[in-house]
């Protein structure tokens, strides 16, 4: 019977007890961008995606993440006018100090003026 010293039981070989690494691939941002890009047009589930192409699910949600920052919403459609230059209103000789006055509802005023 052969016995080791390593803690395995006899004629088990010490690679089985081993747990598994995964080989992991390192990728280029070109190639995480075009699967990226291939997990977007699929049909599968995050999961489902990250096990049939052996990557980790952590690294699909980071590179995803960081290709949406980078590029520009093309979703956001700017709804708002020019805005006009008019000649200020006269003020009142009084208030002549206040710069700027924001009336928020509820009779709540914020008055910002120089000192």
């Amino acid at each position: 019977m052969k016995t080791s010293t390593q803690g395995t039981p006899p004629n088990v070989e010490p690679s089985i007890n081993k747990p598994q690494r995964r080989a992991y691939k390192k990728r280029s941002k070109d190639q995480w961008k075009s699967m990226v890009s291939a997990y977007e047009s699929s049909d599968l589930s995050h999961v489902a995606f990250c096990k049939q192409h052996r990557i980790a699910p952590s690294n699909l949600y980071k590179w995803r993440n960081y290709f949406a920052e980078q590029a520009p919403n093309s979703e956001f459609i700017d709804i708002t006018e020019p805005l006009s230059v008019t000649s200020p209103s006269p003020v009142a000789q009084s208030d002549s100090a206040w710069q700027v006055e924001l009336t928020f509802g509820r009779g709540m005023v914020l008055r910002l003026r120089t000192s």
